[in-house]
C-alpha cells in the first residue's frame, strides 16, 4: 500500500513503513498491534510524524508518535510519583524523593523515606546535598555513604553552589551559608516579613543573592548582609527566577503568570488564552532559542525572541505552543517550587517533574504541527445545511439568526488553533472563535456588514478570510416610504402650526389683559418705592447737613486752627464720610433683599463692634440734636446672623430714636440669657402714640400716612428675613424702648 510518498506493510494490526537503506530493503514500524481492520489507504505526514488510516467500514483513524516520555516508578501510591527535585546520577539514572529511576528498566521500584521531595544539589565535587528529616546531608554519587547532617529545624526548600564554592540553602524560615564546615545564619524567620516563606534562591552575581517567596521578590547582599524587597512584585508568590543564556533574568509565580526583569522593572508577559500561563514552575531553554514552560495544566513552548519583542512594547500576540497529555505523558499537572525545577540529561533530554512521575523528552525532536492550512468560512441554511459562503450574499431581517461555520484543517492540538473574528460595524474588538467553530449573529438591523475571520500561524503572522453580506430593509425603511411618510408629517404640522397660531392669537390677547392689570399694580409699588425714596433721603439729610457744617468750618478755619485741632477736624469729616458709605451699603442689602432668590449670610457677631460703627454714624446727628449716644453692650454677647441685615435694623432705629429726642440721650444695651439674646434701645424723646405702636406691631398701619410706619415696614420685613421679633414699649412712661429679641435655639 504506497501513499504519494511511502510503501507500507499493514499485517495483523500492524503498519510498517518499508524503505531501502544501502541497496537492502528496510522497515521501521508506525503503529504496532492495533484494534484496525479493513484498512484500505494510508497517509504519514513525516515531518509532523502522524498517521492518517482510512478504512473501508470504520471510518478514519489518526495516529500520532508520542514523543514525550514518562519515567515513573511501578506503584499504586500516588504519592510516590509525585515527584519534585531530582539529580542525574553518573550512570545516567536520576535521583528523586522517592528513590532512583532507569529509564532503560521496565520496572523501578520505590524507597521512599531517605530524601524530602523539594531540593537536590549535586556540587562541583560530586557529592549530593538533600535534606532529610529535616537535617541538611551530603552523599557520595554511588549513593552509598552519607558524610555530614546539619539540623535545619525544617526541609530543605532551595539550594545552590555559588561561585566562590559556598553552599547557599533555605527553609521557608531561614537562610544560610555553609563554607568549608562553618554554617552561618544569613536570615532567621524574624528578618523575613510575615507569610515570606522562602521558595527558591537564585545567585544573580558574585555578592547578590536574589530570594523569591510567597509574599514576593527579595535581593539579599551577600557582604554588606541587607535585605531589599524588589518592587513590582509584593504580592506574588515567586516560585522560579531564571537567568537565560543572554543573561535576561526570569520569574515564574504561583497564580500572578510569569515575567521579564528589564531596567528596574518587571514586565509581565501576556496570558494564554486559556490563561493556563497563570502558574509557571521553570523555565528550560533550548538550543533553538525556545522556552519551555510547565504549569499546573500542561507545557507550553514559545519563542523567546517573542517574548523579548513583547517586553519591548511591541503590541502583537505571541505564539504559545500548547502540548497536554494527548502528547504522551501521564498528567497535564507539572510540579514546581522545587530545586532544581527541571534538568537537562546528558543526552540533552529535558527532564520536569509532574504529579506522575517525570516527563522526559528531546526538545530539538518533538514535532510541532503549525496550524498552516486555509480558513473556510460555510453559513447554515435554514433546512441545517451548510453552504459554501460567496465573497457577497443579502439577507432578510426576518430570515433568523445567521450562523457561520468557521474552521481551518488541523491535526494538532485543537487548543493551539488560534481563531479570531472581527465585525466592525458592530463592534472594533477581536473576540475568539467558538471551538466549536459556530458564530451565530441575531437581530442584524439594514446595512452593509463585514466578517473578518484571522487565524494565528506564528508570532505576528496571520491569515485571514472574509465575508461581506447585506441585510435588507424592511418595507418600511425603503426610500419610497420614508418620501411618502415626509409628505403625510409636513401636511400633519402644516395644520398643527394653523392650530397653535390660533391659540396664541388668544393668548396674546389675554397676555395684553394681564400686562393691563400688571401695569396698574407696578404704578402703585412705583409710588410705594418713591415714598420709600423721600424717606432714606430724609435720613440722609442730618448727616449729610453735619458734614457740610464741617466741611465749611474746616474750609474757613484751616489756616488758623492749630494742627491738633485741625486734625480731630478732619478725622470726624473721614468718619463721617465712612459711616454714610456705610449707610447706603445698609440700603443696598435691604433693596437686595427684595429680589428673588436673596440668602441670608449667618455670621458669629459681637454685638459691641458693629453697635459701636452705628454709635460713630449718628454721633454728628446727636451733636446737632444735643443728644447723647451710648453704646453699652457687654463686650461678651455675640449673635449668629447676617450682620449686615441687623446693622440696618440697629441703624434706622438707633436714627428714628435721634431724631424724636432733643437735649437727651439715646442707650443702645444688650442683654443674653438661656434663651434669648435682646438688644434694646432706648430714648428719652417724645412717646410714640400707642395706636401707632399697636399699629407696627401688628402690620395695621397705612404706610402713606405715617413715615414713622413705613421705616418700620422695613424692619419688621427684614427682621423676619434673621428670625427676630420686635417689641414697643415707653420705659417709666416716657421716651420710647425699642426690644430686638432672638431666640439663641434659632439663631445657634
Amino acid at each position: 500500500m504506497r501513499d504519494t510518498s511511502h510503501t507500507f506493510l499493514v499485517y495483523k494490526g500492524n503498519i510498517l513503513l518499508l524503505h531501502l537503506r544501502n541497496g537492502q530493503l528496510d522497515v521501521d514500524t508506525l503503529a504496532a498491534n492495533t484494534s484496525i481492520r479493513d484498512i484500505s489507504c494510508l497517509i504519514y505526514d513525516e515531518g509532523n510524524r502522524i498517521l492518517y488510516v482510512g478504512t473501508a467500514t470504520s471510518g478514519l483513524f489518526i495516529l500520532k508518535k508520542h514523543q514525550f516520555g514518562r519515567l515513573a516508578f511501578n506503584s499504586d501510591n500516588y504519592a510516590i510519583n509525585s515527584l519534585y527535585g531530582q539529580v542525574e546520577l553518573p550512570d545516567g539514572r536520576i535521583l528523586t524523593s522517592s528513590g532512583v529511576l532507569d529509564r532503560h528498566s521496565p520496572i523501578n521500584k520505590p524507597s521512599p523515606g531517605i530524601y524530602d521531595p523539594h531540593s537536590f544539589l549535586q556540587s562541583s565535587d560530586g557529592y549530593i546535598w538533600y535534606s532529610s528529616y529535616d537535617s541538611l546531608r551530603r552523599i557520595d554519587p554511588g549513593l552509598h555513604r552519607t558524610v555530614s547532617a546539619i539540623h535545619m529545624g525544617d526541609w530543605l526548600t532551595s539550594i545552590l553552589e555559588a561561585g566562590n564554592k559556598d553552599i547557599l540553602y533555605s527553609n521557608r524560615g531561614g537562610l544560610f551559608r555553609l563554607r568549608g564546615k562553618d554554617v552561618t545564619i544569613l536570615l532567621d524567620r524574624s528578618a523575613l516579613l510575615r507569610g515570606a516563606e522562602i521558595q527558591v534562591i537564585r545567585e544573580m552575581s558574585p555578592n547578590e543573592l536574589w530570594i523569591g517567596t510567597a509574599a514576593g521578590l527579595f535581593s539579599y547582599d551577600l557582604i554588606r548582609g541587607t535585605l531589599v524587597r524588589q518592587p513590582g512584585l509584593e504580592q506574588a508568590s515567586v516560585r522560579a527566577i531564571y537567568k537565560a543564556l543572554d543573561s535576561s533574568i526570569w520569574i515564574g509565580t504561583y497564580g500572578q503568570g510569569f515575567y521579564k526583569y528589564e531596567k528596574g522593572r518587571f514586565l509581565k508577559m501576556p496570558m494564554d488564552a486559556m490563561n493556563n500561563l497563570a502558574t509557571v514552575h521553570c523555565f528550560m531553554e533550548d538550543s533553538l532559542g525556545y522556552f519551555w514552560l510547565p504549569t499546573n495544566k500542561g507545557l507550553f513552548r514559545v519563542m523567546k525572541k517573542e517574548l523579548d519583542r513583547y517586553a519591548a512594547g511591541n503590541p502583537e500576540n505571541v505564539f504559545y505552543y500548547y502540548f497536554d497529555k494527548s502528547s504522551g505523558f501521564s498528567s497535564n499537572e507539572f510540579n514546581g517550587g522545587c530545586t532544581p525545577c527541571g534538568i537537562v540529561t546528558r543526552d540533552g533530554h529535558f527532564s520536569l517533574p509532574s504529579l506522575d512521575g517525570l516527563v522526559q523528552f528531546d526538545p530539538l525532536s518533538i514535532p510541532v504541527v503549525a496550524p498552516d492550512h486555509p480558513i473556510f468560512i460555510d453559513r447554515m441554511t435554514m433546512d441545517e445545511k451548510k453552504a459554501a459562503s460567496s465573497e457577497h450574499f443579502e439577507q432578510d431581517q426576518d430570515s433568523g439568526s445567521l450562523v457561520f461555520v468557521i474552521s481551518s484543517p488541523y491535526y494538532g492540538n485543537p487548543v493551539n488553533l488560534h481563531m479570531e473574528y472581527c465585525i466592525k460595524e458592530l463592534d472594533n474588538k477581536w473576540h475568539r472563535v467558538n471551538s466549536d467553530g459556530k458564530l451565530a449573529l441575531t437581530g442584524l438591523h439594514k446595512g452593509q456588514y463585514t466578517l473578518v475571520v484571522r487565524k494565528q500561524e506564528a508570532y505576528a503572522r496571520y491569515s485571514y478570510r472574509t465575508v461581506q453580506w447585506t441585510v435588507l430593509p424592511y418595507w418600511y425603511e425603503t426610500f419610497w416610504f420614508r418620501l411618502l411618510a415626509s409628505g403625510v408629517i409636513i401636511s400633519i404640522l402644516s395644520f398643527i402650526f394653523w392650530l397653535r397660531y390660533n391659540r396664541q392669537v388668544k393668548r396674546a390677547e389675554q397676555l395684553e389683559q394681564k400686562v393691563a392689570e400688571r401695569t396698574q399694580d407696578l404704578s402703585e409699588s412705583n409710588q410705594v418705592k418713591e415714598k420709600m425714596i423721600a424717606i432714606i433721603l430724609h435720613d440722609l439729610r442730618s448727616p449729610l447737613r453735619f458734614l457740610h457744617m464741617l466741611a465749611t468750618h474746616i474750609y474757613e478755619n484751616y489756616q488758623k486752627v492749630s494742627g491738633p485741632e485741625l486734625g480731630d477736624m478732619l478725622f470726624k469729616f473721614r468718619n463721617g464720610t465712612l459711616d454714610l458709605y456705610e449707610f447706603t451699603q445698609d440700603f443696598l442689602v435691604w433693596s437686595n433683599a427684595q429680589k428673588e432668590g436673596f440668602v441670608v449670610q449667618r455670621e458669629r457677631i459681637v454685638l459691641r463692634e458693629i453697635v459701636g460703627e452705628v454709635v460713630s454714624l449718628y454721633e454728628p446727628g446727636a451733636d446737632l440734636h444735643n443728644n447723647i449716644v451710648l453704646n453699652l453692650v457687654p463686650v461678651d454677647i455675640t449673635l449668629v446672623s447676617d450682620i449686615h441685615i441687623l446693622k440696618l435694623i440697629i441703624r434706622n432705629l438707633t436714627d428714628n430714636a435721634n431724631k424724636y429726642t432733643e437735649n437727651g440721650e439715646v442707650r443702645i444695651e444688650a442683654v443674653r440669657d438661656d434663651a434669648t439674646v435682646r438688644i434694646i434701645i432706648t430714648d428719652t424723646g417724645v412717646s410714640m402714640r400707642k395706636e401707632l405702636v399697636t399699629a407696627i406691631l401688628t402690620q395695621t398701619y397705612v404706610a402713606e400716612n405715617d413715615n414713622h410706619g413705613f421705616g418700620y415696614k422695613i424692619i419688621l420685613e427684614l427682621l423676619s428675613r434673621i428670625q427676630g421679633e420686635l417689641a414697643i414699649d415707653a420705659p417709666a412712661g416716657a421716651g420710647n424702648r425699642i426690644t430686638l429679641l432672638f431666640k439663641t435655639t434659632a439663631i445657634a
